[in-house]
Order: structure tokens, then C-alpha cells, then sequence
């Protein structure tokens, strides 16, 4: 099995370190038996076809391999001691005699969360979120955790403790609920030895960490001693790894909680079973912990996950819409931050409407509708679906009227001229020039205004500068732009940022006074088409 230089030898098995069934015709792996090399001139070495699967320990629910031996990370690997690059095993030689990696065979494939790195040896190994995976030559049955600690960096492997879920219709939409055993709290808001069965119960966030009522900074929890017996905090164990809108803070007694969207996570005493939403809405500080409502797929902002209707007279339903995946639009005669459709207007235009509790992400807030409902809005602008799409696919919203557009992060929209057919337009506040050709600083309503690409520029490289960016003033980025699709932003050489289309940077000229002149299509100079 293999053990020398980094592999986990048969000769363990005599001395009790792990017991394996081989005599299957060499194992094919396929129903999550190890494989093991029949060479007989060699040692024979364990790898693993089938991904790690979990199991329940005195420490809770941890991963184990095809053995229901447990598995363990290395905090040096996240750390990278070696300096040989993240995603790397720094166990090797004799450390692998003591922790040998859990190797996968050649047919392995893994998908996220899990991956396959390769060794310094050239040996493929098993990884969790990019951490490499191994076990621990002391333990020698199932269940066994005894490297939990072991130089305070080794420890053991645990499944992410939570995940999205559709709740059933007492929560309309996606909410994170726990999964598995998790940290209980010990009657003074901090956690105990026990752990409890989380699995399939509601998450919670607190209004007020996102308000920050205790004044000690956001990020961090306000829900201390006994508020954190009546809402126990999702604990993070030791060696937790964080991912994507996932992380993990200090809490005031030095213990670690995770968060989404940098809002701690809870649950709630007095929910009973999984499923339960008893603390939703509780003192209108408490809510249900829920994902971010909007995604982005090729620079247009779609709906993330389902949301609420509305009913014949415009108003919210709160039967759940299966508009899904579906493009949002934006309306010329909303104000900033106020919608200006309702009624009739917001039947074909439905608002994404907001769930109470949400945590926006940068750029975009809640905003209070005339009714009293909560809808999404990007950069103040009120985001809708249009009733006229039937499929994810659709954009047939896109300028309705003239006056409805598609959500885009990039600052831009479509219009249709009737000599050259659809030509794109800046929407928004845009940062203007100054006499130098540089960022002023200032900002002006560019909606409707006509963009431009030059032909001496190179792909997302501006070769107007200075006296020329006077004149054809660059269509400026913000850091906090997310670019996407045909969209992207590059850097001036005054070390400004700029967006491009397909990696044409972006103008304007001088000589538009209004919005829809095309007085810069000359020479060089052209309008932009999609």
C-alpha cells in the first residue's frame, strides 16, 4: 500500500497501522475500494478512485477515505512553508511516512469542492478546497481522530458546514441552512464540547452586525453571551477553509464564526427542527440568512435565484416566480433610488423584489418601494425582469419604449439609430477630463451619450492621451467595476481606469452636446455596434 518516500506500504499492515481488503482482483475502485498496484516487484501502493465521503466522529462529521479512515489538512500547505506555491503538498519524505497522502488513482476525476494536485513525486493526491488530503499512521480503525491538533497543524478534514437551499413554503426562495453536527454553545454564548445535528437548519443574520450597534466595526458579531444562547453562532472549527462569499471572523471571546457576505451566521434556539423559520423576522432585527439576488453572465445582471411575483395590480405576491436566471432591466424615468413604476407599469415589469435582511454586495442597495416592499437597485437604479420573456435567454425588454435598457455593470446601453441600427450609449454618472487629459475628479450624467473607438488603439491599450483625451474624453471606470463579457477595464498610462468593448477602449467627443449626436464618427473615430 504506500508509505516510503511518500507512500503507504503494504509492511504497515503488519504492525497494525491500517487494514485493507485486497484480494479483489487488485480493486477497480469503482465502488470506492482503493486501488492498489499489483506489481510484484514493487511495493504496492493505495491510491483512491472515489472522492472522500464523511463520516460522524467524537469530533463531529469529518472526511474519510474509502476505509472510513479519517483524513486530515496541513496547515503548512496553506501556508505554503515550502515556498514552492499554493496548491502544493509540503509533506513529504519521512512526514509522509507519518501522514501518508491520500493519493488518487490515474481514472480519478474531481469536481469542485474537491480537486486533484500533483506531488513533488509526480503522484496524483486528493484535495479539498485546495487543501491536500492524508491520513494519519496512528490511526489504525474507523473513527480513530488521533492526529486532531498534532503540532497545532494537523487536523482534520471537515465537509463545509452549510450550503443553499430551497426552503419549503414557509420561506419562499434559497436560504443557507447547516449540515451535519456543528459547535452547540455552553450556557455563557460560547462553544461547548457537544456538537448537535445542524443538518437542514436555518441560518440567520442579525441586523445589528450590519448596522454595527455596538460601534466596533462591522464584521463582527454583536450577538454576545446570552444573545448567543437564544442565537447560537454557526462556530467555525479549527482549520476551517474559507470560499468564495464564505469567510470566517473573531468573535469578542477569541472564538471563530463564519459569515456570508461578512454577516455572522446563527441559528435559532427555537427552532426545534430542520427546516423551521421561527426566529425569521424576530424583533425586525433577525432574519433568514439568504444568497445575493443577482448574478452576472456576459455583462448582463440576471436573477440569481427566485424571488417574489407580482399579483394583478402590481403588487407583491408572495408566491415564488420561477423567473430564475432571467435578465433585469433598468427604467430611464426612475429617480435614484426610487422606483417610478407601479401599478399596471410594474405588472410588465416586474421589481426584483427583496427579501427583509439581505446583505447587498458593492454597488448594490435596497430600496423601499411606494407600497412598503424592498427591491434590488444597481448603482440606485431600480432592477425589474420584463413580463415579455419567457426564457433565460430572452432580452426582448431591451429599449422598450426607449426608455428600458438592460442591466449591464459596464456603464452602457443599447439604442437604435435609423440609419446605423443599434449603436451603444453611455448610461450613468461618468467621471469627466480635465485640461490635462486626466481624471477630474467631477462627474456628469453621460446617459444616452454616444461611445467611440479610435483604430490607432491597440486591444484594452489607449494610445490617446493628453491633449487628445481632451477631445475624446475616455469612458472612465471606477474601481469598484466589475467588468464581464465583451467588457472589460484596463489601466491608462495615467494609471486611470478605462472600459472597453471587446478590446476597443471607449470614448466620447467633445463636440456631443446632446445625447444621441454622432458629431465623432470621422477619420478614425467610429461608433460602436454589438
Amino acid at each position: 500500500m504506500s508509505g516510503l518516500n511518500n507512500q503507504w506500504y503494504l509492511k504497515l499492515i503488519s504492525v497494525g497501522i491500517l487494514s485493507l481488503t485486497v484480494g479483489c482482483g487488485g480493486g477497480s475502485g469503482g465502488n470506492g475500494s482503493p486501488d492498489v498496484d499489483d506489481d510484484d516487484d514493487t511495493p504496492d501502493v493505495v491510491t483512491f478512485t472515489a472522492k472522500p465521503e464523511t463520516r460522524d466522529t467524537v469530533l463531529g462529521t469529518v472526511f474519510v477515505n474509502a476505509d472510513n479512515i479519517t483524513l486530515y489538512t496541513f496547515e503548512n500547505d496553506r501556508n505554503d512553508s515550502g515556498g514552492d506555491g499554493a496548491g502544493d503538498s509540503d509533506c513529504n519524505n519521512s512526514c509522509a511516512v507519518t501522514w501518508p497522502p491520500m493519493l488518487a488513482s490515474s481514472t480519478a476525476e474531481a469536481e469542485e469542492p474537491f480537486s486533484i494536485i500533483t506531488r513533488d513525486s509526480g503522484e496524483r493526491q486528493w484535495a479539498f478546497r485546495g487543501l491536500p488530503l492524508y491520513m494519519f499512521a496512528s490511526d489504525t480503525q474507523a473513527g480513530d481522530v488521533n492526529g486532531e491538533g498534532m503540532g497545532n497543524v494537523w487536523f482534520v478534514a471537515r465537509p463545509d458546514p452549510l450550503k443553499l437551499d430551497i426552503s419549503d413554503d414557509s420561506a419562499v426562495g434559497e436560504i443557507l441552512i447547516g449540515q451535519f453536527t456543528q459547535l452547540g454553545t455552553n450556557g455563557s454564548g460560547e462553544p461547548s464540547t457537544d456538537r448537535l445535528d445542524r443538518n437542514g437548519f436555518s441560518l440567520y443574520t442579525f441586523k445589528n452586525d450590519r448596522d454595527d450597534t455596538s460601534g466596533d466595526g462591522v464584521n463582527d458579531s454583536d450577538c454576545n453571551a446570552s444573545c448567543a444562547e437564544a442565537w447560537p453562532p454557526l462556530f467555525a472549527d479549527a482549520a476551517a477553509t474559507e470560499f468564495g462569499n464564505y469567510t470566517i471572523i473573531e468573535r469578542d471571546d477569541g472564538n471563530l464564526q463564519w459569515t456570508y457576505a461578512g454577516q455572522p451566521l446563527y441559528f435559532y434556539a427555537g427552532d426545534s427542527n430542520a427546516g423551521d423559520v421561527n426566529g425569521d423576522g424576530l424583533g425586525g432585527t433577525w432574519y433568514l440568512a439568504r444568497p445575493h439576488t443577482v448574478s452576472l453572465e456576459d455583462n448582463i445582471l440576471k436573477s440569481a435565484t427566485p424571488t417574489f411575483a407580482t399579483d394583478g395590480s402590481g403588487a407583491l405576491d408572495d408566491s415564488q416566480t420561477i423567473k430564475s436566471g432571467f435578465a433585469l432591466y433598468v427604467f430611464d424615468n426612475d429617480d435614484t433610488d426610487e422606483s417610478n413604476c407601479n401599478g399596471s407599469c410594474a405588472v410588465n415589469w416586474p421589481p426584483l423584489y427583496a427579501f427583509p435582511g439581505v446583505t447587498p454586495k458593492e454597488n448594490f442597495s435596497i430600496i423601499e418601494r411606494d407600497d412598503g416592499s424592498l427591491q434590488w437597485a444597481f448603482k440606485g437604479q431600480p432592477l425589474y425582469y420584463f413580463a415579455g420573456d419567457s426564457s433565460a435567454s430572452d432580452t426582448n425588454g431591451d429599449q422598450a419604449g426607449g426608455t428600458w435598457h438592460l442591466a449591464r455593470t459596464a456603464p452602457v446601453q443599447l439604442f437604435n439609430d435609423s440609419e446605423l441600427g443599434d449603436v451603444f450609449a453611455a448610461r450613468g454618472n461618468i467621471e469627466d477630463v480635465n485640461a490635462s487629459g486626466n481624471p477630474a475628479g467631477t462627474f456628469t450624467d453621460r446617459t444616452g451619450f454616444t461611445v467611440y473607438l479610435f483604430d490607432e488603439d491597440g486591444t484594452d491599450v489607449s494610445n490617446c492621451n493628453n491633449s487628445c483625451a481632451v477631445t475624446w474624453p475616455p469612458l472612465y471606470a471606477s474601481e469598484s467595476d466589475v467588468a464581464g463579457g465583451d467588457f472589460s477595464i484596463f489601466t491608462r498610462e495615467d494609471g486611470s481606469l478605462q472600459w472597453s468593448y471587446k478590446g476597443a477602449p471607449l470614448y466620447f467627443y467633445i463636440d456631443d452636446s446632446a445625447p444621441g449626436q454622432f458629431n465623432g464618427i470621422y477619420g478614425t473615430w467610429h461608433e460602436v455596434t454589438p
